[in-house]
């Protein structure tokens, strides 16, 4: 569904009814996509052709990512896919800091709010003998990106 996209229209979106997904591309930009989940999951998405073939690039997620910002990158993308060349854009963002931001925005409406720190404590600090999941203290500091 083609549409001028808004700050205002993403934060209300919803997939249609039935559908897993929904993607809302933007006539501002071609080929750039909100796409919208039942789950109310909120990613950026660009739809572009290489060599003959359809391929879809996602951006990161809505609101991490704002409307003006994905405008750019997908803006980036178009310039590397006009040279022949894959976009890829890496992320910068580590598990840690998900969990920060996650306990800041919805930590309060958990009900066993103080378990829920404690374990995302145990699971992020640097300290490899607080938590038994994860015994490499580097994987807490990856790039989600690189998290495979």
């Amino acid at each position: 569904m083609k549409r001028l996209l808004t700050d205002r229209f993403c934060a209300g979106a919803k997939a249609r009814d039935g559908e897993a997904q929904t993607d809302y591309f933007d006539t501002q930009v071609p080929g750039l996509a909100f796409r919208v989940s039942r789950w109310d999951r909120k990613s950026w998405t660009l739809h572009y052709s290489l060599a003959g073939a359809r391929k879809r690039l996602t951006f990161g997620s809505y609101p991490s990512l704002s409307l003006a910002g994905a405008r750019t990158r997908a803006d980036e993308a178009k310039a590397i896919i006009a040279t022949g060349a894959i976009p890829s854009f890496a992320t910068t963002e580590t598990f840690s800091d998900i969990c920060e931001s996650y306990m800041a925005r919805d930590g309060a409406k958990l009900r066993l709010c103080e378990m829920a720190k404690e374990c995302i404590r145990a699971s992020c600090l640097p300290d490899p003998w607080r938590s038994p999941h994860c015994r490499n203290p580097k994987e807490r500091n990856r790039p989600v990106a690189r998290s495979n």
